[in-house]
């Protein structure tokens, strides 16, 4: 898989987790009330007004909850895949005495 992609399924990935996170451990029953409302509305084809729900405390703890779990995804991964692809080094090293 190309390193791009790879950054950016990872990044998808860790947000979606980072958003669950929030929502099960920041988010007061009436927000996860708002929460229930939005996703069920959504999904039946009805529109929430834009401005509302940019407004919300809670859309502003689930967009940080993106974001910081999307970043931490990107970090682990390049971490992780450095990691792999640092190759070890030999023990035996030449010093030049008595070559």
């Amino acid at each position: 898989m190309q390193k791009r992609t790879r950054l950016i399924l990872s990044a998808c990935a860790g947000g979606i987790l980072g958003v669950l996170l929030v929502r099960l451990l920041f988010l007061d029953p009436i927000e996860e009330m708002g929460w229930g409302m939005f996703w069920e509305g959504l999904f039946h084809g009805e529109f929430m007004d834009l401005g509302t729900v940019i407004q919300s405390v809670t859309f502003l703890k689930c967009l940080a909850g993106f974001i910081l779990g999307g970043g931490a995804a990107v970090l682990l991964n390049r971490v992780l895949h450095r990691k792999a692809s640092v190759e070890p080094q030999s023990e035996s090293k030449s010093t030049g005495a008595g070559v």
